[in-house]
């Protein structure tokens, strides 16, 4: 079953938690929980980006597009 709306993904939903009860807000902040959630465990290396930083007053400027620090050598 291919899904490739967003309409599609909460019908999904309520198909599969069997609750055609279930809100269109109710299942947009389960989708947006999920998606946060989801975001924060998962990484792949074209998320991943090699900067050099120079600190200021002994604080660094963190990155505009900064998800986590990886590694500091």
């Amino acid at each position: 079953m291919a899904i490739g709306t967003y309409t599609e993904v909460k019908n999904a939903l309520r198909n599969w938690s069997e609750r055609q009860d279930l809100s269109d807000t109710l299942l947009e902040e389960v989708i947006f929980l999920t998606e946060n959630d989801a975001s924060s465990r998962l990484r792949v290396p074209a998320m991943e980006n090699m900067v050099e930083l120079a600190a200021l007053d002994g604080a660094v400027p963190i990155p505009s597009d900064y998800l986590e620090l990886r590694r500091m050598e």
